[in-house]
């Protein structure tokens, strides 16, 4: 059947959207940024244990450190990929709604998502995560007809334990020492990298990260990982988006409360716990499987924890801020990663010369100037550019981007209606 006009495929607008979902999004966008910034740190990419010891922030980046991989590391790319797999479910029961050819078209839309990610990944920033998600989502497309049963069962065991599985199985087989990390962060790589910056070019940098980022991450047995990883959330996400919860979030807000006061202490309990643990242990099974099983509950407490709070009088305001950057999250994730690597290796030229609290600083005072750009951006018009490029390609059709009037008459229109 092709489509009429009348059910013609395309994207959601802006009265069938679902605030708390853009909201857990522009929220989780800034624990990805912050997660980013300090991988490039923790891992010894940026700077040498020397160069951030003989800081004058060192105590303060300790500090921060600690409450970054309490707080962040893992936990919003998780609630991240769930946010995916819940939008994933509800444009694929939108498109069946409107037409027979929604396989296709959201074949189409992750396949862009993919060629994105890889013009991300190595172009602007190596530490992108959509060219994962966009595979993983090829995955959860072949698995959409799974009964309800299953999508969490299967989720649960990905999200749970494939990390831990990966682990013993390159311990194993070996596979991991094809492609070591240890000499990509000794301390003359990591000096060779700060040489960039003596004269920064763009084409000499990204020359330098583009063959390492294939090599070291792309060949690596932790990028299959990360794949199924994304996978058993997206699965959940899913589950949770066939339930109903988040379109319907004042209903089941009781839930929500209940929840919120059970997996936040929880979650954090369960992190402070991994790690406070000796690195000898984390780095162990038994170390990785606490962690896998800390991070989604906190998670879970987080995404509580807006759903509550854009509900309540109290804070609703607040949270609602969120929304437009996460109603624009493509083009805000890209512009994001972009300033976080280059806060290191690009203009900002930082490595070596900033700890992790300063780091953190700047990012979350970039995040703050991506809340008024994405108001403003979306008072004039329907998408965030990146997205109305995505888009325009999936739909094979040029998109109209701005909106038919401006705020103040669509506040007019609104309140002639209800009068």
């Amino acid at each position: 059947m092709i489509p009429t006009d009348s059910n013609k495929l395309a994207p959601i607008e802006d009265k069938a959207r679902i605030t708390e979902l853009d909201a857990l999004r522009g929220f989780a966008l800034l624990g990805v940024l912050l997660g980013i910034i300090s991988e490039l740190i923790f891992f010894a990419f940026t700077a040498t244990e020397a160069q951030l010891a003989a800081l004058p922030t060192a105590e303060a980046d300790g500090q921060m450190g600690f409450m970054i991989k309490l707080l962040v590391t893992n936990k919003f790319n998780t609630l991240f990929a769930f946010l995916f797999g819940v939008g994933f479910y509800l444009q694929l029961d939108r498109l069946k709604a409107r037409g027979e050819r929604y396989l296709f078209i959201y074949l189409r839309r992750l396949s862009i998502l993919v060629v994105f990610g890889a013009l991300n990944l190595f172009f602007i920033s190596p530490m992108d995560i959509l060219f994962v998600y966009g595979i993983s989502g090829l995955f959860l497309l072949a698995l959409h007809r799974l009964a309800d049963k299953s999508l969490l069962i299967v989720g649960s065991v990905l999200a749970l334990l494939i990390i831990p599985f990966i682990q013993v199985l390159t311990e194993l087989t070996g596979f991991q020492e094809l492609y070591d990390l240890k000499p990509f962060n000794t301390e003359s790589a990591i000096l060779a990298r700060q040489a960039l910056l003596d004269d920064w070019h763009y084409g000499e940098t990204i020359a330098y990260f583009a063959p390492k980022t294939l090599t070291l991450w792309l060949l690596n047995s932790s990028f299959i990982g990360f794949i199924f990883y994304a996978l058993g959330r997206f699965l959940i996400g899913m589950w949770v988006g066939r339930r109903g919860w988040l379109m319907n979030a004042r209903r089941y807000l009781g839930g929500f409360s209940r929840f919120l006061w059970i997996c936040l202490p929880l979650g954090l309990l369960l992190e402070y716990v991994f790690i406070s643990l000796p690195d000898n242990i984390k780095e162990t099974v038994l170390g990785t499987t606490l962690h896998m099983i800390g991070v989604p509950i906190l998670a879970a407490g987080y995404l509580c924890m807006v759903v509550v709070g854009i509900n309540s009088r109290l804070f609703s305001r607040f949270w609602a801020l969120f929304a437009p950057v996460g109603k624009m999250a493509l083009t805000n994730y890209i512009i994001g990663g972009a300033f976080a690597f280059g806060l290191f290796f690009g203009p900002f030229g930082l490595a070596g010369h900033i700890g992790m609290s300063e780091a953190a600083a700047y990012t979350i005072m970039f995040y703050i100037a991506q809340i008024p750009f994405s108001h403003f951006w979306l008072k004039y018009f329907k998408f965030g550019p990146l997205e109305w490029v995505w888009r325009s390609l999936t739909y094979m059709e040029m998109q109209k981007i701005k909106k038919s009037g401006n705020a103040s008459e669509s506040k007019a229109a609104l309140e002639v209606s209800v009068k």
